[in-house]
């Protein structure tokens, strides 16, 4: 398990390097080093050159991480694919891949960009609590980039066909605005962004020290990928991990992986006692009976006469 975590965080790397090619690293383990890795193989790479490239990389990553990587003749192996599964552990294998960050602001942009813990990048630029590390996200510069990305990892993660997505944070009451079906939908829709915002930021608008301009965003969801929304749920999920949230309340905002739900059982789970009302189908018209024909009367004119 240690080794597919760690492989799962290596791909992202990777993946943050070559962001134009979709890479899939596999793994092959020794039956005999069941602690270490054999051998790395890249998927989604025809250009021989830029695959050995990415499977240096990954070696290094692996290495740097502490799994061996060396492959010994004449033993079976057997393969191992990226884990997400574990959001904390992903979340600590990612930190350790950053020890290159030295300013402030290295700290705050890997944050930012989800590649550190909160803790990580707290320590890093020497802050103690969460209000501290907030203002000097914004006074970075980081703030509106850790905002949007995490409200686009919440609409990544949302089964709802939504189309063009509103936010707005300036001001008196976060007001959101949205393309879905129904009144009840769009309720579920705008309270799961909510929840996740503030399970990720607490009581945002309490901090008067933040400036609030410039704090709305505009999405397209038809435009997200299948890519983009399989990777933004182990994304969030450490986001959440990270933020405090137990597993449990993590499966309540975002979701089991691989759960397909209907926009009913979506609105339900979300908006919890509230009921839905059932759907109003009109009752089928009760067929009349054709209209008989008139039959000829016998003053009718008749040509044989």
């Amino acid at each position: 398990m240690s080794q597919a975590i760690a492989l799962a965080a290596v791909q992202d790397a990777i993946a943050a390097k070559y962001p134009d090619r979709s890479v899939e690293l596999i793994a092959q383990v020794h039956y005999i080093r069941p602690d270490d890795v054999a051998r790395i193989d890249v998927c989604g790479c025809d250009d021989a050159m830029t695959r050995r490239s990415i499977r240096t990389d990954a070696v290094r990553l692996l290495q740097q991480l502490g799994i061996h990587v060396e492959l010994v003749g004449g033993h079976d192996v057997y393969t191992v694919s990226p884990n997400y599964s574990d959001p904390v552990s992903f979340q600590d294998y990612a930190s350790r891949l950053h020890h290159r960050l030295i300013t402030t602001a290295d700290f705050l942009r890997a944050y930012s960009e989800g590649s550190v813990t909160r803790d990580v990048a707290m320590s890093g630029i020497g802050v103690k609590n969460y209000r501290d590390f907030r203002r000097a996200l914004f006074d970075c510069g980081f703030g509106h980039a850790t905002i949007r990305r995490d409200i686009e990892l919440s609409l990544l993660t949302d089964p709802t066909p939504a189309g063009s997505v509103y936010v707005d944070l300036e001001g008196i009451n976060p007001r959101i605005l949205a393309h879905t079906n129904d009144k009840t939908t769009f309720i579920a829709y705008a309270k799961r962004v909510l929840s996740i915002f503030e399970a990720l930021h607490g009581e945002f608008r309490a901090d008067t020290a933040i400036r609030m301009r410039g704090m709305t965003f505009s999405f397209d969801t038809v435009a997200f990928t299948s890519d983009q929304r399989a990777a933004a749920r182990p994304a969030l999920a450490a986001r959440l991990a990270d933020s405090g949230c137990s597993n449990n309340e993590i499966e309540q905002l975002i979701g089991l992986p691989g759960d397909i739900e209907t926009i009913s059982e979506y609105a339900m789970r979300i908006i919890g006692d509230d009921p839905i009302p059932p759907a109003r189908i009109p009752k089928p018209r009760k067929r009349l009976p054709p209209p008989r024909s008139r039959p000829l009367s016998d003053d009718s004119d008749n040509d044989d006469d």
